[in-house]
């Protein structure tokens, strides 16, 4: 299945829609979700099982996040991917089979960022790339069908907005937040937040008994989406136990004064 590219004028705002296709299935027990975000998709990370024993790949941007695939296959697999500060998605690349039988579907960052997000052994999934970059980023991943074979699809695109244009509709970014954590985490985790306004932000990471883990940001960081990761080393240097822990963030607002939050985490190894 292929799209054709959109083109379409809204109030002076121009808007183009690049839908192509990255993933298709019609085996049992895989499914696909929408995701739509005001900025570029900046990573992925990996949640679950549930109690229903589903892996979901959940894409990341800034502080908004969802659900994509979903999946209780042994031989379907989600890998996280975390880009740098200020990089973002803007394309996909296949490789395999590899010596095993698996074949693999390459996220690329915009600053050269790239690693492998889900693989499957299985013939009723398959990956398809997306030969020509979206420099201006990915920002949705919409499904359609199922088709005549029942297949359904995943497909990635974005929305640019003219510059020429008149009356433009300009993204805004997010107020002060802390982005959702899904809970429980392993291996890296991923730690997304905004600021409205360039100030002193600190994140900390404590126990339940409010003793300091580590200190993850401490400065003066500039207005907009930002995104970290934690290994799960601790300030000496040495790996925390499984366990629930707590992230903080505290910023300080010349207009409100300042903004705190306090997100649960629980890790398991």
């Amino acid at each position: 299945m292929r799209y054709p590219i959109i083109f379409l004028l809204i109030g002076g705002l121009t808007v183009s829609v690049f839908p192509q296709e990255i993933f298709r299935t019609n085996l049992e027990g895989v499914a696909v979700q929408n995701f739509t975000a005001s900025q570029p998709i900046d990573g992925f990370s990996v949640e679950g099982p549930d109690e229903e024993g589903y892996v979901y790949l959940v894409a990341h941007s800034g502080c908004e996040s969802g659900k994509i695939v979903r999946n209780r296959w042994q031989g379907t697999g989600f890998q996280p991917l975390s880009m740098s500060e200020g990089e973002y998605l803007t394309g996909f690349d296949v490789r395999g089979p590899d010596e095993n039988g698996y074949v693999y579907l390459n996220a690329l960052g915009s600053e050269g960022t790239s690693g492998d997000i889900l693989r499957s052994l299985w013939s009723r999934i398959s990956f398809c790339p997306l030969p020509e970059s979206l420099l201006e980023g990915i920002t949705s991943l919409k499904v359609s069908g199922p088709d005549e074979e029942g297949c359904v699809y995943l497909s990635a695109g974005n929305s640019v907005i003219d510059p020429d244009a008149s009356n433009q509709t300009r993204i805004e970014y997010p107020e002060f937040a802390l982005g959702e954590i899904p809970n429980p985490v392993t291996g890296v985790i991923r730690i997304s937040y905004s600021l409205a306004e360039s100030c002193r932000t600190n994140i900390v990471v404590y126990d339940p008994s409010g003793r300091l883990v580590v200190t993850l940001v401490d400065g003066e960081i500039p207005t907009g989406n930002h995104s970290l990761t934690w290994n799960g080393i601790n300030e000496s240097g040495q790996l925390v136990n499984s366990g629930v822990y707590f992230v903080k963030m505290n910023a300080v607002d010349k207009a409100t004064g300042g903004f705190t939050a306090t997100r649960k985490l629980v890790l398991v190894k």
